[in-house]
C-alpha cells in the first residue's frame, strides 16, 4: 500500500509541474465498496498532495476487492465527462492497480459480474480510452480472468507483477511516461516547418507548397517585357514592349511631303515657287 501511495503522489507532482488547465484526475479506492476520492480535479488544484495522499487509506471501506465496480465507476466516470464535450482533443486513461481478488473469492465480491465487466471493456463508447491493468501477486485463478478481460478488449492490457514496492513504483512510472509520450509525439506531429508541407489542422498530411516571392508590393507596373507579379503575388505572362513616346497631337511628316527644288545654278540661291524662280532668272540675265 505504501508503495501505490508513492507512485501515486508523484504522479500527481508530475501533473502540478506540467501546470495544464485541462488535466483532470479521478482517484477510486476500493475495498469491500468503492470509494470515489477525487472526481475529475484539475491536479493543480490539489494545494497538499502529501496530505491528500496520506488520507487515501482511511477511506477504503472492508478488507475486500471489489475490483469490477471500481472498474465500471472510472469508466462512467469518463462517460460524464463525454457528456459534458470535456473529452474532444483529450486521451483517457484507467490506472488499475489490485490484486485481483473478486467475486467472493475471500468474502463479498462486486455487484457487476466478469462477464458485464468484459462487455463494458470491448465497447466503452469513450474514445480514446486505455485501460491498464497491473495485479500485485495474484493466483493463477485471478490472472486468468484478467487475461481475459484484456484479450476481449482491444483497448485493455494486464501487466502481472511481482509483489514488491520496486514492481509497483516501476508500474507507476510506466503509466507516466506513457502518458507524457503521447502529448509530446501529438506536439510534434502538429509542428510544421516554414516552406514544407506539414500538416493541417486535423493532422492530415499535405503536399509541400511552391515558393512564394515575398517582395513587397510596390504599386508599380512591371518594366516592359518583364512578366513580375501582381498584388496577390501570383505571376503574370510578360507583356510586349510599348512605345512610350509622348503624343504631340500632329500627324508626323510624311515621304511625299512638297520640299523646295528650284535652286539658280549660276547664284545658287533656292526658290520655293517656280513664279519666283522664273522672275530671278529674268532678272538677273541667268537663264541659261
Amino acid at each position: 500500500m505504501q508503495a501505490a501511495k508513492e507512485g501515486l503522489l508523484k504522479l500527481i507532482k508530475a501533473f502540478k509541474k506540467r501546470n495544464h488547465g485541462k488535466d483532470r484526475l479521478t482517484v477510486i479506492v476500493f475495498g469491500t465498496t468503492i470509494k470515489i476520492v477525487l472526481e475529475a480535479i484539475c491536479p493543480r488544484d490539489i494545494k497538499d498532495p502529501e496530505a491528500f495522499v496520506k488520507g487515501i487509506e482511511r477511506k477504503m471501506v472492508g478488507p475486500y476487492t471489489a475490483l469490477y465496480d471500481s472498474i465500471k465507476a472510472a469508466v462512467e466516470s469518463f462517460a460524464k465527462e463525454k457528456l459534458k464535450g470535456n473529452l474532444k482533443g483529450k486521451t483517457a486513461n484507467i490506472f488499475c492497480l489490485t490484486d485481483g481478488k473478486d467475486e467472493g473469492q475471500d468474502g463479498p465480491g462486486s455487484k457487476t459480474t466478469f462477464e458485464e465487466i468484459c462487455t463494458l471493456l470491448a465497447k466503452p463508447g469513450i474514445p480514446g480510452l486505455q485501460v491498464r491493468l497491473v495485479s500485485v501477486g495474484v493466483s493463477d485463478d485471478a490472472k486468468a480472468k484478467l487475461d481475459t478481460i484484456a484479450e476481449k478488449s482491444t483497448i485493455t492490457t494486464h501487466d502481472p507483477l511481482e509483489n514488491s514496492d520496486i514492481s509497483i513504483k516501476k508500474a507507476f512510472e510506466k503509466f507516466e511516461k506513457a502518458i507524457f509520450r503521447v502529448e509530446k509525439v501529438v506536439k510534434t506531429k502538429t509542428t510544421t516547418v516554414s516552406g514544407g508541407g506539414g500538416r493541417n489542422r486535423h493532422g492530415r498530411s499535405r503536399p509541400p507548397r511552391p515558393p512564394v516571392d515575398h517582395t513587397p508590393y510596390t504599386g508599380r507596373k512591371p518594366q516592359s517585357g518583364d512578366g513580375g507579379r501582381n498584388r496577390h503575388g501570383r505571376s503574370r505572362h510578360p507583356r510586349l514592349p510599348v512605345d512610350h513616346t509622348p503624343y504631340t497631337g500632329r500627324k508626323p511628316h510624311t515621304t511625299h511631303e512638297r520640299r523646295s527644288s528650284f535652286t539658280c545654278s549660276k547664284c545658287e540661291k533656292a526658290f520655293t515657287t517656280k513664279e519666283s524662280f522664273e522672275q530671278h532668272l529674268n532678272d538677273s540675265g541667268h537663264r541659261m
